[in-house]
């Protein structure tokens, strides 16, 4: 009878109404994050179920699927049920372009296309934003789609990062576009004048950023008329005219 008794005693706590979910608030989401996260509580029909049916861990999972949430916790409260959903969300960090820079006449710069520019977080994960949601001070990078995964590699994200580290610095004295897709091999698109530079590997990369002007302005040969310039050998440079 005792048992009988308990047994229904538990039943009756297990089903009570209090433990259904009143409210569910969302936390430390913006715009980038905030329909994406209301959406998926929807789904789920959070509010309403019991408190300890929702297991965590699993919905954890489901909402850190989407790139843009680095990561998620879960707060429960009693009397009354309450579930609270604190979201991180990845920061861009860096703008990529997926399309090669091209010599704008209006402006007489080099220019990357914005509508090819992907935004990437300080791990490189690929954050689908549009461009115009950031505003980004730091230098330019162009990598061949063939490349762009979801997620960059570490030999180009640590590239990124010291091309950044460089500029934070005030090192890099020219503005333009860096061609990461090789970072043993790699290629900038100098603004001023429009050039197309060979750098190479990026040891010695600053000398070989200061040996730019000095290049083309001692060879001679007229900006129109040079294809590129080949720093690669710093020590024996080559400006490559025209055919």
């Amino acid at each position: 009878m005792f048992c009988m008794v308990m047994a229904s005693g538990l039943f009756v706590l297990w089903t009570a109404q209090f433990w259904n979910i009143q409210h569910v608030d969302i936390k430390g989401a913006t715009i980038n994050t905030e329909q994406y996260v209301e959406a998926f509580v929807k789904d789920e029909r959070l509010q309403g179920k019991h408190l300890l049916k929702i297991n965590p861990l699993v919905l954890k999972k489901r909402l850190e699927a989407n790139p843009l949430v680095k990561q998620v916790t879960f707060e429960r409260e009693i009397l009354p049920a309450h579930l609270t959903l604190k979201v991180q969300e990845r920061l861009p960090r860096y703008v990529l372009y997926s399309a090669l820079p091209f010599y704008d006449k209006g402006t007489k710069q080099v220019q990357a296309p914005e509508r090819y520019a992907k935004i990437v977080d300080a791990e490189g994960i690929i954050l689908p934003l549009p461009a115009k949601r950031f505003e980004y001070v730091g230098p330019h990078f162009y990598l061949k789609p063939a490349l762009i995964k979801k997620r960059l590699s570490a030999e180009h994200l640590n590239l990124i990062r010291e091309l950044e580290a460089l500029d934070e610095r005030k090192l890099l004295d020219h503005g333009g576009v860096f061609d990461i897709s090789n970072p043993q091999n790699l290629i900038f698109y100098l603004n001023d004048p429009p050039l197309r530079v060979w750098l190479g590997m990026p040891e010695d990369l600053l000398l070989k950023m200061q040996l730019i002007d000095s290049t083309y302005k001692g060879s001679g040969v007229p900006e129109a008329e040079i294809e590129y310039i080949d720093l690669r050998f710093w020590k024996h440079p080559v400006v490559k005219k025209r055919t």
